[in-house]
């Protein structure tokens, strides 16, 4: 399976790495924008970054092998699906069946690796991901490998060239914390019944962006709405008088101006409801695909 291939796989179901985001304590996604991603509203993520891409797999390469010779244990990378509920699913940088153990290999900066080497202490987020991947492989544990090169400058002020292969590994064994697990699956069940659903879970305060410039934009905008909410009024309420007027009239002229008023009638809608047919038939299926709106608010002004 390819990196494409993989992605398609990936995007239909909740995956170890979306756990974070599904319980709203990812650093890099929030629900709605997962929520995006699950429904094809945005792009399957694509690789941009051939550089980083490469690094992260040698990187990863040289922590299983020391890993695998340490452990006499083979680690090949594994994907899972959950037997019961197939939407869950995992992806795994090395597990072994016969052992019921997993790896999961992280890349980690110096405060992030002493916290795992001196405290055994991992990241929330990345704890939220191995859990779900227990819960779907069913593993007795997996292994979380911070593997640590040093770069930068050395005490002296010298730059410390990176050399992969002294990387430091640090090892951390998590088991299935059967609690956390209970209560995350009441979380991604419901995220998954979004997704089904076509409905957007509620925004999150990481969801608001602050944007520095254009405030010239946003002024001009507020005050063409103004101008605008101004004309609308003014325009509805001499439609009702115009209308007034012409109460009595098939099709009314004004002489002057060659406007017209003309008196026609339309059917009503239609109450769905009121179908027997259609009694218990999720109309939803029939609807076409969403698309993106956007709602401007501007804020009320202070009396």
């Amino acid at each position: 399976m390819d990196r494409q291939e993989w992605l398609v796989w990936r995007s239909q179901g909740v995956g170890g790495s979306d756990a974070p985001a599904v319980l709203g304590i990812s650093p890099y996604q929030t629900p709605f924008q997962l929520w995006e991603e699950k429904t094809g509203k945005v792009p399957l993520e694509r690789d941009t970054n051939e550089y980083i891409t490469k690094k992260g797999n040698l990187y990863e390469s040289f922590a299983r092998s020391k890993y695998e010779l340490i452990n006499d244990m083979e680690m090949p990378p594994v994907r899972y699906e959950h037997q019961e509920i197939s939407y869950l699913r995992a992806t795994l940088d090395g597990g072994n069946q016969e052992e019921k153990k997993g790896i999961e290999i992280k890349y980690n900066g110096k405060a992030v690796h002493e916290a795992a080497k001196k405290l055994k202490q991992i990241p929330e987020h990345h704890m939220a991901q191995m859990q779900h991947q227990l819960f779907v492989t069913g593993f007795k544990s997996i292994d979380y490998l911070s593997y640590y090169v040093a770069s930068g400058k050395d005490e002296k002020g010298n730059k410390i060239k990176p050399e992969p292969k002294k990387g430091e590994l640090v090892v951390v064994e998590v088991v299935p914390n059967m609690e956390w697990i209970h209560n995350y699956l009441i979380k991604a069940i419901e995220f998954w019944q979004l997704v089904q659903t076509d409905t957007p879970p509620p925004l999150t305060d990481k969801d608001t962006r602050t944007i520095l410039k254009h405030d010239d934009l946003a002024l001009k905008y507020v005050e063409a709405k103004k101008i605008l909410d101004h004309a609308e009024t003014a325009c509805f309420e001499l439609k009702k008088e115009i209308e007034n007027i012409a109460a009595g009239i098939v099709r009314a002229e004004f002489g002057k101006t060659g406007l017209t008023v003309v008196k026609s009638y339309r059917m009503g809608n239609v109450d769905y409801k009121k179908i027997p047919e259609l009694k218990g038939v999720n109309l939803d299926q029939y609807r076409g695909r969403s698309s993106q709106v956007f709602r401007i608010n501007i804020p009320k002004e202070k009396e």
